[in-house]
């Protein structure tokens, strides 16, 4: 139950309230966009990652997720995003990820993946989704 809870980017918005004071809201409104768009691409890389994880190898699981996320953030740096639209898409997004994850057991075994391997999601969504200076 953790895990779900600090996956959440719920950190996000004390952020962006900081960055409204200290910047002003311009600059606010471009990183909550960037944080809300970053939160779709992680659910593209949770979703094809789920998927691939008990079914190939671990590296054509994590290549696949990379994929999915840099195809997702490239998508949405195409499209003139508002937050009117982005915060229910962001929403949507996670929750059709939490319904499409397959269910059933863990495999059997199983390796265990370097330390590396669990932050890289995380680096690679912090830096895609800062806005452009």
């Amino acid at each position: 139950m953790g895990g779900w809870f600090v996956g959440l980017p719920l950190t996000s918005g004390p952020i962006v309230f900081f960055l409204a004071l200290d910047h002003g809201a311009a600059f606010a409104r471009a990183a909550a966009v960037g944080a809300l768009a970053g939160a779709i691409a992680e659910a593209a890389f949770a979703l094809a990652y789920g998927w691939l994880a008990s079914r190939a190898h671990w590296r054509v699981a994590l290549g696949s997720g990379c994929l999915a996320f840099g195809a997702a953030t490239v998508a949405l740096q195409h499209v003139a995003l508002t937050l009117v639209w982005l915060f229910p898409a962001a929403i949507l997004a996670l929750a059709l990820a939490f319904r499409l994850m397959p269910r059933g057991a863990r495999p059997p075994g199983g390796a265990r993946l370097p330390r590396w391997v669990l932050g890289s999601p995380v680096f690679w969504r912090r830096f895609l989704s800062m806005p452009p200076s």
